[in-house]
């Protein structure tokens, strides 16, 4: 049997907790700027951790780009120190 990766776990699971909620909803391109930004800041603070392997950067990158702004602050503001609490947030 094999293992379940962190990136297959990305796919069962967080669609329907963050992403689902969302659709439907229109937004302008003053709110698409500050999602980028916010979406900046979180890639530059997850590179920052030295502890993550670039296969969690990769499945997290793919996450952040459909994330709300709201759980792009929880993260930004997040005190994170180990690497399952990391990956916790994003699954």
């Amino acid at each position: 049997m094999q293992k379940r990766t962190f990136l297959d776990s990305l796919a069962c699971k967080s669609a329907t907790r963050k992403i689902l909620p969302f659709f439907g909803k229109k937004s302008s391109s003053a709110t698409e700027y500050t999602l980028a930004k916010k979406r900046e800041k979180v890639l530059k603070k997850l590179k920052e951790f030295q502890f993550l392997s670039e296969e969690d950067i990769i499945g997290c990158t793919l996450i952040i780009e459909t994330m709300s702004k709201e759980y792009l602050i929880q993260f930004i503001e997040g005190n994170f120190t180990k690497r399952e609490e990391i990956l916790e947030f994003f699954v």
